[in-house]
């Protein structure tokens, strides 16, 4: 894949990532690299590509929905989710923001 990901690719991701927080779970950013085939789905431009399809869903959402996809290792976000606006800057508050995504987007 070159260039910016489709309008495709942004939905799927983002219907990926509200499922996810429908389940009150967390996805890997290789597993969120699965939701479209043009998806880039190793190294670190996978980080970027879905990184940035991340940044505008939370723009559309009007919520950091992005906290839902985390590295493998850690199972935290990755560095960019915390240099976005409104993002916590301690464990607790990221884990607040956690429960309050998956509150506002879980099956009754």
């Amino acid at each position: 894949m070159s260039g910016k990901p489709s309008a495709e690719a942004k939905v799927a991701l983002r219907d990926l990532v509200r499922a996810t927080a429908r389940r009150r779970a967390v996805i890997t950013y290789p597993e969120a690299a699965e939701a479209h085939p043009e998806l880039p789905k190793t190294g670190t431009h996978m980080g970027k590509v879905i990184g940035n399809l991340l940044a505008d869903i939370n723009k559309d959402e009007g919520i950091l929905l992005s906290c839902v996809v985390v590295q493998n290792g850690t199972l935290l976000p990755g560095p960019g989710f915390y240099t976005l606006k409104g993002a916590p800057r301690t464990l607790d508050r990221y884990y607040a923001l956690l429960r309050k995504v998956w509150k506002r987007y879980g099956s009754n």
